[in-house]
């Protein structure tokens, strides 16, 4: 018998795994791919690498660098180069850079007059009680034309989603957070740069990011993949759990268990243990990746940044670009380039349906006189994610409650995972280890 298992074998699982492990219990991981780490996948092909799925995590997790320590990646820990704190917005027709600060601010081009005037005004705003959608949020407390060109395009590149839905309140809670404790966004950034210092930036792998995943899942050493969790039965003290590789049944029994995987996968299972799970009603955006390949001579652009984003109101299919091989070194074959293109979202879901073809075709037609290309590419690579970001729409805060009632009620079963409390990697690695060791530390009561 199990102290815990773990379902499913993203990242949430497998940091969940590793503290679990490390703290004594007795665990293993059920997963029901052929491989381990969630949307995290990396290809390396002709002598590039490719990120399939998050390209880059922010360094804002606080355990981090305890877990890097343990798999002693610590060689293999590198952080994006200073040129990535460039970002560009899409303007008719042109990338222009996002101001970084507030004097760059009232000088951009970007935003008009009357928007920057407005910002002056903030501090004054008073708050609302009702809960609001990210884009009601900017335009009570910024402006119009911020929603258009900052804030919706943050949007499109964290959740593929749309701001006249997305909860501030859950899909973007430290900005919430600032006005809740502040009364102001201006004077809650204020105050935080006197706080503890930011975090060091964006980070990845040598090998990619799936070097960590699997990392992650050499020390876990006990996953059973290609095996699909199909029920979970309360016996006495315990539980049974009931999966299915194959054709073959599968009976384990164990103490607790932690969840993860997409509102799909969990909701069937506890869709059985509680006919009232409502996650199969949690939104999901698709995604469309798609990794080019150039001769550094064929792209006139610098490629001075992380990327670009486009605007909501241009009404593309592509949300934006990555400058990949300007962010990492040795992603690429020499004299060559990296670009990551994302596509699709929640506005735009008919791109998943566009053959491969189609999407390459269609993109590089957009990229073309942005960048100013003047060659098709030497490799590409596509990846289409049906499920790939879930959506912290307006009413998310039911979906919380209900996970909350249950763990009242199922005691040692744990909902986690990126369908709750934050989607980005860091906010999976950051809420894994907490449950992780809030288990621990009731185990060893």
């Amino acid at each position: 018998m199990y102290d815990f298992i773990v379902v499913g074998g993203g990242i949430s699982g497998l940091v969940s795994t590793y503290w679990l492990k490390k703290g004594g219990l007795d665990i293993c991981v059920i997963e029901k791919e052929e491989y381990v780490g969630g949307s995290i996948k990396t290809i390396k092909k002709n002598g590039f690498l490719v990120e399939l799925g998050p390209n880059t995590v922010l360094d804002n997790s606080p355990y981090l660098k305890e877990i890097v320590e343990g798999l002693s990646l610590e060689k293999s820990l590198i952080y994006a180069k200073k040129i990535n704190k460039k970002r560009y917005i899409y303007k008719e027709g042109k990338l222009l850079p996002l101001p970084s600060n507030p004097l760059n601010f009232f000088f951009s081009p970007i935003f008009s007059f009357s928007s920057k005037l407005k910002i002056l005004r903030e501090p004054f705003v008073k708050r609302v009680e009702k809960e609001e959608t990210i884009a009601e949020f900017t335009r009570r407390r910024l402006s119009e034309d911020l929603l258009k060109y900052a804030v919706g395009p943050f949007v499109s590149g964290v959740y593929a989603g749309d701001p006249e839905k997305l909860s501030v309140q859950w899909a973007t809670k430290k900005i919430y957070a600032l006005e809740r404790d502040y009364g102001s966004l201006i004077k809650g950034a204020i105050a935080k740069r006197k706080g503890p210092a930011p975090s060091k930036g964006l980070f990845s792998f040598k090998k990619g990011l799936y070097e960590f995943v699997e990392s992650l899942s050499n020390f876990v050493e006990r996953v059973f993949l290609n095996t699909e969790v199909e029920e979970i039965i309360p016996f006495k003290e315990i539980y049974k759990v009931i999966a299915r590789k194959g054709d073959e049944k599968i009976e384990q029994e164990t103490k607790g268990i932690i969840l993860t995987g997409d509102s799909i996968s969990q909701g069937k299972i506890l869709k059985k243990l509680d006919g009232s799970c409502p996650f199969s009603e949690i939104p999901y955006a698709s995604v469309v990746i798609l990794g080019l390949g150039f001769k550094r001579e064929e792209i006139l652009h610098p490629l001075d940044g992380f990327g670009f984003l486009i605007p909501q109101i241009y009404n593309k299919p592509l949300l934006g670009c990555l400058f990949s091989s300007s962010l990492f070194d040795d992603r690429v074959p020499s004299n060559f380039c990296l670009l990551t293109a994302f596509l699709g979202g929640a506005l735009h879901p008919e791109v998943l349906n566009l053959e491969e073809r189609e999407i390459l075709e269609y993109t590089l037609k957009e990229l073309k006189p942005i960048l100013k290309i003047r060659s098709n590419p030497e490799f590409y690579f596509i990846k289409k994610w049906e499920r790939a970001i879930p959506q912290y729409n307006l009413g998310h805060k039911k979906f919380v409650d209900w996970a909350k009632d249950f763990e009242k009620r199922f005691k040692n079963i744990y909902i986690s995972g990126n369908l709750l409390y934050g989607i980005s990697v860091a906010d999976c690695i950051t809420n894994a280890s907490e449950l992780s060791l809030k288990i621990l530390k009731e185990n060893s009561k």
